[in-house]
């Protein structure tokens, strides 16, 4: 699978000194961009540990349309405290009836 990526603008103090270790790919249909929504999580995200987080649309191949959420991380310890905390936060509670998760992928980055 090859597409583009639109990106978006979402604020998040990337931290690109540190090598990651892991990448969480989450792809979600959506009917609008949710751009306030990642901005208002991205902090979770941030203090879940992760090293940086990009956001975008997807304009090309099947899955068009579909926004896609890409997130480092150095540990996979990481990653749960970020996902433990999301569980937790009334806005992403809030949130998941506005979009519908198709993919979430964890790749480990070998370097």
């Amino acid at each position: 699978m090859r597409n583009l990526l639109k990106i978006h603008a979402v604020p998040f103090d990337q931290n690109t000194t540190e090598t990651p270790k892991f990448i969480v790919l989450t792809r979600v249909t959506a009917a609008d961009t949710m751009i306030d929504t990642v901005t208002q999580l991205a902090p979770i995200f941030a203090d879940g540990g992760a090293l940086t987080l990009r956001y975008g649309t997807l304009v090309t191949g099947s899955n068009a349309g579909n926004r896609l959420l890409g997130v480092t991380y150095p540990s996979m310890a990481a990653i749960e405290k970020t996902y433990d905390a999301l569980a937790a936060d009334a806005a992403y509670q809030a949130a998941l009836s506005s979009f519908n998760v198709n993919l979430r992928a964890i790749v480990r980055v070998l370097m």
